[in-house]
């Protein structure tokens, strides 16, 4: 779920999301995601966007493109991802800011500095 101040929206969300931790824990990987407003006095056309992620395990930037249906524009987005909480704005081609938050399912991406304990073979 978000809520977008630009479009005073309750927007819900679908997202699909890839990402790759190095072994340094630094995060790279992609999104795309459509979402909904759930209530609102527009017309309840859908946002699409695809973003690029980098960043740490605990918090990631996004940066992408989109098309909004419901303004019949392009918009540029960018935002801050964290565990299951996020934040950015999505600006429209006629330069309106269209500022966000919110709540998801995604938690840290996966850490990669976790050694597996070794193997160890006794030979009497």
């Amino acid at each position: 779920m978000r809520y977008e101040f630009g479009d005073n929206a309750l927007e819900v969300v679908g997202t699909v999301r890839k990402t790759y931790t190095d072994t340094n824990n630094t995060v790279t990987g992609a999104l795309g995601e459509i979402s909904f407003p759930f209530i609102t006095q527009r017309k309840s056309l859908p946002k699409l966007r695809i973003m690029g992620l980098y960043g740490l395990t605990g918090v990631q930037g996004e940066a992408g493109l989109g098309y909004d249906f419901a303004n019949q524009q392009p918009l540029l987005g960018l935002g801050v991802q964290g565990p299951y909480v996020e934040g950015g704005v999505n600006v429209l081609l006629n330069q309106e800011f269209h500022p966000y938050l919110g709540a998801n399912t995604f938690g840290n991406a996966p850490d990669k500095t976790t050694v597996p304990a070794p193997v160890v073979i006794l030979v009497n």
